[in-house]
């Protein structure tokens, strides 16, 4: 069965890079989609498996 995964990230780049290489860790047991706030398509996440989130943690 098929897993429908989201990723979440600030930048499309950063983004793209973490489906490359998830899809080189998952292959074709999933169905990786991405999200950022650079490229403001978010949709409803309702039918995706899991959510990966990254953040951005900057030095005080």
């Amino acid at each position: 069965m098929v897993k429908r995964l989201g990723i979440v990230t600030s930048s499309k780049a950063v983004g793209l890079e973490y489906k490359r290489r998830l899809t080189n860790i998952f292959k074709d047991s999933a169905e990786i989609f991405t999200f950022s706030f650079e490229a403001g398509n978010f949709k409803d996440f309702k039918n995706l498996d899991a959510l990966l989130i990254s953040t951005i943690i900057k030095p005080k």
